[in-house]
């Protein structure tokens, strides 16, 4: 094969996978080999129903696989979006803006948020404990699912609610939100 001919197939195939449209009641949005997936909760809906950041490290965990539950918001409110999601990214639309979300590699995700922000709680079940890090960035640790993130912010704002609570009735999360 010549260089032209790669090209030409891989731009083909790009194309293909960009018009792929996956429902997220059924299949995991994820990347392979990745640690982390992104779905509507299978079994359990703590938070109620919506999308779901996920785990997929740590064998016999005692916490929950559900790390967060995804929030749009516009003003500090709350807003219902619609999800469209295709093997390499999944949009959030909303009437004022729109969030883009991809998992580049094994165990990254980078938010994109347009006019509106995107709001991280913490589920319960996996005792998440946030503290602020370096230059405004997030450090969570995942007790009960054995895990540890670092979140910083590219463009825009990142907000921390709540560090150190674990009680149910508080609103921990983390908020994104652009420029």
């Amino acid at each position: 094969m010549t260089t032209d001919s790669i090209q030409t197939t891989a731009t083909i195939l790009y194309q293909i996978l960009a018009r792929m449209k996956l429902d997220l009641h059924h299949v995991v949005f994820s990347n392979h080999g990745g640690y982390l997936s992104i779905n509507h909760s299978l079994w359990k809906n703590p938070l109620g129903k919506g999308l779901y950041l996920r785990t997929h490290v740590g064998r016999g965990l005692k916490g929950s696989r559900e790390l967060y539950y995804f929030e749009v918001v516009h003003d500090g409110d709350v807003i219902p979006y619609e999800e469209a999601c295709s093997p390499s990214l999944l949009t959030l639309t909303t009437a004022y803006g729109q969030v883009d979300i991809c998992l580049p590699g094994e165990c990254g995700m980078r938010v994109r948020c347009g006019g509106v922000g995107l709001r991280l709680r913490a589920v319960p079940d996996a005792k998440i404990l946030h503290q602020p890090g370096p230059d405004g960035s997030v450090i969570a640790h995942g007790k009960g699912c054995e895990t540890k993130f670092y979140l910083e912010a590219l463009q825009g704002h990142l907000h921390l609610e709540n560090q150190w609570h674990l009680r149910e009735g508080r609103n921990r999360g983390i908020n994104f939100s652009e420029a």
